[in-house]
This record gives C-alpha cells, sequence and structure tokens, in this order.
C-alpha cells in the first residue's frame, strides 16, 4: 500500500458499534432464539477472517458463499472483508451449472457451503482442473469443517488496510436474460449505508430490521444487513424459504419496526390474510423493490394496515436505492423521487436530456455506492459505467408533481405498428381487473415475421378464465390505443420468477415462439 493512503477497510465501518461501550450487550443479528451482540460479531467474523487465511485465502481473493442466511454465514462473510479478501454470496438456489460458472468466473479461493448444498457443489465441481478450498458443517473428511473458521486458537489481527477502491465484495445479477454476471463493489461503496439508513429509513440503534429476501439478494445484503450494522440496528436473519406463515411467525417473535419485501410475498401475506395480523402493528415502516409494486396491491396492504409500502428501487450495481416513496410523500405506482445521495437523469435515443414531463427516456444515475465494473465483461461494464454515471437499462418518466415512473426495461420494450410499447403500462391495466393476480406481458415474433403481444395471467383460484379473458381485453380497449390491446392472453399457474423476484420474460417469449404465434 503507498504510504499515507488512508485505511479504508468497510468491516471497522459496519461494526463501529463493537468499539463502543454498549458493543456488548448492543444485538447485532437475531437468529431463531440466539442474539449476538456486536462485540461477539466482530470477534467472531475476525477469527473467521483468520481461519480463512489459514487456508490460504489472501487479500483480494475471492471466496464464495452457498449457505442459508445465519449467524456462521454472516460471520464468515465479514471476515472475508477483514482480511482484505473479497466476499461473493451466491443464489441458494441456482443449479449445479450455475454454481460452476461462479466458480469458474471468480475463481473464487475458497468455497464455504451449507451440507446442504454440498452434494451440488460436488457435481458442480466435477472434472473442474481449478479446485477451490471446500468449507462447510457436513462433517466430509474431505471439506474444512465450518467451525473451524472461528476456532478460539486463533489470533486475528485488525482489519487489513485496504484502499477504499479496493474490492470488497460482488454481487452476481439475477440473470433474467441469461448467464449472472457479477457486478464488483468497493469498500469504499459500503459508506453510504449509514447516511441511508438515518436519512431515508430513519433508522436508528433501537431500531430492529427485517427482510423476507435473503442475503445473497442485493437489496437484502444492502438496506437489512450492511445499512442496519451500519446504523447500529439489530437486523433479523432467518434459514428458512419466505412464505406468508414462516414470515408471520418472524414478525410474531421478532416484532420489526422496519419490514423489507417484494411484491409478491406482499401479495401473498395479504391474500392468505397474514397482514391482517396484529403482528403487524409493530412494522413502522414497510418497504418494496424488485419489481413493480401494482396499485390495487397498494391499496389492498394500506387498508388492512393503515400504513403504506413505500416502492423503491436499486439494483445490483447501486445495492441501495436510489428513488423512493417517503411517508410524507406517496405516489402509489411510482418508485417515488430522487434520494439525496442521488443525481438521475433520463436521455433520449439521440442522447440528449430529457426535461419534459410524463416523456419516457433511459435512466441514468450517479450516486457513491455504484459498482466498479462487471466482473470478465468488459464491453458490457463499458456501456453500462460511463464515468461517473450508471446507465440502468430502465425506461423511467417524471410526472408533473416529480414523481419517477418505471416505464419497462429498454431490452423488453416492444415495437407494434410501428409505435414503442412499454409492457408495463399493458400490466398495469390488467392487473386492475378483478381476478388477476398476476401479469407479464411479451412479445414474440409470428410467422410472418411481425411482433405481437402476448400476456401471461396467472388467475384468483375460481376465476372463470374465458370470462377474465375477455374483460381483460374489452378493459385493455377501453383505457389503451388500439395497438397496445393484447389479443393474446395464456393462463398459466405461476410467472417464471428469479430468485430475486423478477419475471424472466426470456422463458415465457421461448414458451410462445416453441408452439409458434
Amino acid at each position: 500500500m503507498d504510504n499515507g493512503t488512508p485505511p479504508g477497510n468497510a468491516f471497522t465501518t459496519l461494526l463501529a458499534r463493537a468499539a463502543e461501550p454498549d458493543g456488548v450487550d448492543a444485538t447485532a443479528l437475531r437468529y431463531h432464539d440466539t442474539s449476538v451482540s456486536y462485540r461477539d460479531l466482530a470477534e467472531r467474523a475476525a477469527r473467521a477472517g483468520a481461519g480463512l487465511a489459514r487456508l490460504g485465502v489472501q487479500p483480494e481473493n475471492r471466496v464464495l458463499f452457498l449457505m442459508k442466511d445465519s449467524p456462521a454465514m454472516v460471520a464468515a462473510w465479514l471476515g472475508t472483508l477483514h482480511i482484505g479478501a473479497v466476499a461473493v454470496a451466491y443464489n441458494i438456489r441456482a443449479s449445479a451449472a450455475e454454481i460452476r460458472h461462479a466458480v469458474t468466473d471468480s475463481r473464487c479461493r475458497a468455497l464455504v457451503v451449507d451440507a446442504d448444498y454440498l452434494p451440488l457443489v460436488r457435481e458442480a465441481l466435477d472434472g473442474l482442473e481449478y479446485m477451490p478450498a471446500l468449507v462447510s458443517d457436513a462433517g466430509d473428511v474431505d471439506v474444512v469443517p465450518l467451525g473451524r473458521l472461528e476456532a478460539s486458537d486463533l489470533e486475528p489481527e485488525t482489519p487489513f488496510p485496504v484502499r477504499p477502491d479496493d474490492m470488497a465484495f460482488w454481487i452476481y445479477t439475477s440473470g433474467t436474460t441469461g448467464k449472472p454476471k457479477a457486478v464488483v463493489h468497493l469498500h469504499k461503496d459500503i459508506t453510504i449505508a449509514a447516511d441511508y439508513m438515518r436519512g431515508y429509513m430513519e433508522v436508528g440503534s433501537d431500531d430492529v430490521i427485517f427482510s423476507t429476501s435473503k442475503l445473497f439478494f442485493a437489496y437484502a445484503l444492502g438496506h437489512s444487513l450492511l445499512g442496519g450494522l451500519s446504523a447500529g440496528a439489530t437486523v433479523v436473519i432467518d434459514d428458512q424459504w419466505p412464505d406468508p406463515q414462516t414470515i408471520l411467525a418472524l414478525v410474531e417473535k421478532h416484532r420489526p419496526t422496519v419490514f423489507y419485501s417484494v411484491p409478491t410475498l406482499y401479495r401473498n401475506l395479504l391474500h392468505d390474510g397474514a397482514a391482517s395480523q396484529p403482528a403487524f402493528s409493530c412494522v413502522r415502516r414497510f418497504c418494496s423493490a424488485g419489481e413493480k409494486l401494482p396499485v390495487p396491491l397498494f391499496e389492498g396492504w394500506l387498508e388492512a394496515t393503515g400504513k403504506p409500502i413505500l416502492e423503491g428501487i436499486g439494483t445490483s450495481e447501486s445495492i441501495f436505492f436510489f428513488l423512493g416513496n417517503r411517508p410524507e410523500a406517496v405516489c402509489p405506482g411510482s418508485s417515488g423521487k430522487p434520494l439525496p445521495w442521488s443525481e438521475l437523469r433520463l436521455t433520449g435515443d439521440d442522447g440528449e436530456t430529457i426535461e419534459a414531463p410524463d416523456f419516457p427516456g433511459s435512466l441514468w444515475v450517479r450516486m457513491p455506492s455504484v459498482g466498479d465494473r462487471y466482473w470478465n465483461h468488459q464491453a458490457k461494464s463499458r456501456a453500462t459505467f460511463v464515468g461517473e454515471w450508471y446507465r440502468t437499462g430502465d425506461i423511467y418518466s417524471v410526472d408533473a408533481d416529480g414523481f419517477w415512473h418505471h416505464q419497462g426495461r429498454d431490452d423488453d420494450m416492444l415495437k407494434i405498428s410501428g409505435q414503442w410499447v412499454y409492457p408495463t403500462e399493458i400490466e398495469d391495466v390488467a392487473i386492475a381487473v378483478d381476478g388477476v393476480a398476476e401479469t407479464a406481458l411479451v412479445g414474440a415474433t409470428n410467422a410472418d415475421g411481425l411482433v405481437r403481444l402476448h400476456l401471461f395471467v396467472v388467475a384468483h383460484d375460481g376465476v372463470d378464465q374465458d370470462a377474465l379473458a375477455e374483460t381483460i381485453k374489452s378493459t385493455a380497449t377501453e383505457r389503451l390505443a388500439i395497438y397496445k390491446v393484447p389479443r393474446n392472453i395464456h393462463f398459466i399457474d405461476a410467472i417464471p420468477r428469479t430468485a430475486t423476484g423478477k419475471a424472466r420474460r426470456f422463458l415465457l417469449r421461448r414458451q410462445v415462439e416453441a408452439v409458434g404465434t
């Protein structure tokens, strides 16, 4: 390290409360019936880092995690930062092929894996010339015991003195259109966390934060773990995959004050009656991200709980929200307004900035936590990260009151009859029809080479699908230009989604093209 370069290890920022007088008693994590104090977490993480170093993990080496959320996972993830290595939490529902891709793409020095996933990992690693060290609680003779990472005989040093611009962690994108790619985040990217939680979320040391999403998802990692620890709050983690009854039980047990979730789970909680249970009265701030929040769902939740869902948007590239609704300024159906640390602009096809209200354009973001690049994707990096600006690929418009409205992804845009069509505009009309639970619109090329609209619909139980299809078409005819009315409506049991809740439109498109249009 150059002389005079200030240390910038994010470990110190995240666990600052451990050094305070109440660090022994202040709870950092809650997990089942266990509480972990800030000081205990800092010590466990430092020992875990020392354990990884003993396995040969050096600064900038990658450590891949395929683990359910747990104190051991959090300690090892933070311990990776402690020694200047790079933490990579990966999708626990990934296939063997996807795990193999992550291992070869990252060339991870160590792979920390729960016993449940070890057989899948062995399948993924079969035949690879490059083999990471395996760490697991499986008890197999050929893996390093997970408990050894935090062995009491290790003497952890102070956090490795990294530069603020050194790599800290990666987030693999959810892969809606192909293989996931890794967003490289630096130690400095975490510094916005405390400002975000104390500013936009108004989170303090007395708050309890719970996210239904898992820590391999940027939404949960940034807003729950990184943001919560930076603010000195208590973070609830759980190893179960979320469903309405599991979520309700966790809320009843831990009484969170800040609740993060995604539209699909908000809908399920409302549909199952869990939202109206008294337990949710402890939550003062409900937040949603991952996909657009339908207005009927917003209204149903408000009626059931008396509190609005604050929709916002952030990405794997930004970690934190750059747009968000506030309790005093909520516009249902919008992503809110720019947050204090973000600068936003819209551009047209000519690259010029759009200032006219309600005119759609491509969204660009400048904020301190934007990632540095995509690993092993130089061309995509140059197209996405341009100077200090990040081209999100999202299409937005701004209304006269300053609220930003998501119109879809630029790669989801469809040209029908010579006119551009934004899928979300049509989906919003369809989701408002009684009997419709979920929708996703795609365009598919027919035998004549023309693109035609196909609307996929998940209907509520017991609904007459033929009648519902006619109602959707008639409603769309009343509210939309004729070329935007979907003539092809397909009913399915569920919209295929990534583990982070985003619709996998390309799978729906393939489904249509496979049978012909």
